[in-house]
């Protein structure tokens, strides 16, 4: 391995116009973020790109029009900088993250890794689903050394080779932790389990309910269960109590993941954990592939559904609230899957009962993210509409019956 530099040596060879991608999420490289931060107003033009980032410590140098960010998958925190123009947003599915790449052809990458083992390769650790494509394009590679960084088995290594700097980390990997589910989640996640089949291969994603389901596995006798897409604590749990095992002689491990999203007790279970493989989107989100998998069940939540089953998982007006990630590329391999099933789980109403996520039509201006025929079954805490047989009218009739009871009327008013 080459010696450790000087972080601000690393970051003056960054030229004017310079154009960075950085590894998301848990495996963010918070120190050489907070040093761009810092040193993107010595240079004109440096455009910074990333998936999902836990925390954004470049937001100042954002908005003093120091650095251009660019994101397919913004978080709640980025809001009001994407209405205003401010960052940029790229409506890309995740499968389709490896092929924008390819267009961008970032001529610098920075990455979260662990310190290189003794034959020289260090681990991508919890994140593996862009950057290993994005190290194809890149001519300055910048390795952020954590010594706390989980190796993970699967597509994580890097040779020490394919860097050109090293720095030493100099703050803690961030976390994600989940939330408390409400009253409505529970009931929502009960009436989930009551659709799965046995031996199923779950796709869980982030948010409220797709956690607490993980939590509420542990309850249940569904067989061979096998989890993919991003992983959180609540697996650890699972391993505890015996449901995430492997009992065959040669056996795919039952987690197969693109990003691992939790705390330092989800690292240090996935350590050298053979129960656990990392893989790329080029895989993880490529619906050809996950869709071989007999009774994959994909469940993804809205943010917005409409009486016909459309499906808005990105905007609320015109304030865009999250990326478009793995949901369609998911859908589709449901699709395709032998005894699959499309899934779709929301609360009724949001910002305390005062919105109604059912709605007559998705507005003019509104998103449709997934569209009306791809859709089997609708889940909210008044119960489960399945829509794969139904007609328009059905279909409306359906959706109002679980809708909040106070919206029920001014819903059927229009279809009447």
């Amino acid at each position: 391995m080459s010696l450790i530099q000087n972080i601000e040596d690393v970051l003056a060879r960054l030229s004017a116009g310079a154009s960075i991608i950085a590894s998301p999420g848990c495996a963010q490289p918070t120190t050489l973020l907070m040093a761009l931060a810092q040193h993107a107003k010595e240079k004109d033009g440096i455009r910074l790109y990333s998936g999902l980032q836990i925390t954004y410590p470049f937001l100042d140098a954002i908005q003093r029009g120091h650095l251009h960010y660019l994101s397919w998958h913004p978080a709640t925190a980025l809001n009001n900088l994407v209405a205003d123009g401010v960052v940029d947003y790229f409506p890309v599915r995740a499968s389709q993250v490896p092929r924008l790449l390819a267009e961008i052809k970032a001529d610098t990458v920075f990455v979260r890794v662990s310190p290189p083992d003794r034959h020289g390769f260090c681990s991508l650790g919890p994140s593996v689903s862009y950057t290993l494509e994005a190290l194809k394009y890149a001519r300055f590679v910048v390795a952020e050394i954590d010594e706390q960084m989980p190796r993970t088995f699967g597509a994580s290594f890097v040779h020490e080779s394919k860097f050109d700097a090293f720095i030493t980390s100099e703050h803690p990997m961030p976390e994600y932790k989940s939330r408390k589910p409400s009253a409505e989640i529970e009931i929502i996640i009960k009436n989930i389990l009551e659709l799965l089949p046995e031996n199923p291969m779950l796709q869980i994603g982030l948010g409220s309910i797709p956690e607490a389901l993980v939590h509420k596995l542990a309850d249940t006798n569904l067989g061979k269960l096998k989890l993919t897409g991003m992983i959180s604590d609540a697996v650890v749990d699972l391993y505890q109590c015996g449901v995430i095992q492997q009992d065959d002689l040669y056996p795919s491990p039952p987690l197969l993941a693109v990003e691992l999203m939790g705390t330092r007790r989800l690292m240090e279970f996935a350590d050298l954990n053979p129960l656990l493989s990392m893989s790329p989107s080029t895989w993880i989100h490529e619906p050809k592939h996950v869709g071989n998998n007999q009774r994959f069940i994909s469940i993804n939540s809205a943010l917005q559904m409409d009486l016909t089953g459309q499906i808005n998982n990105e905007c609320i007006g015109n304030r865009q609230i999250s990326g478009i990630g793995g949901s369609v590329d998911f859908n589709e391999a449901a699709r395709m899957s032998d005894g699959g099933l499309r899934i779709l789980a929301f609360t009724s109403t949001a910002n305390n009962g005062e919105l109604n996520r059912i709605v007559p039509a998705i507005s003019r201006d509104g998103i449709t993210t997934i569209p009306r025929h791809s859709c089997d079954i609708v889940v909210t805490e008044y119960g489960v509409a399945r829509m794969s047989a139904l007609t328009l009218r059905e279909r409306a009739e359906a959706m109002i019956s679980i809708a909040h009871p106070k919206f029920r009327d001014e819903l059927a008013n229009k279809i009447n």
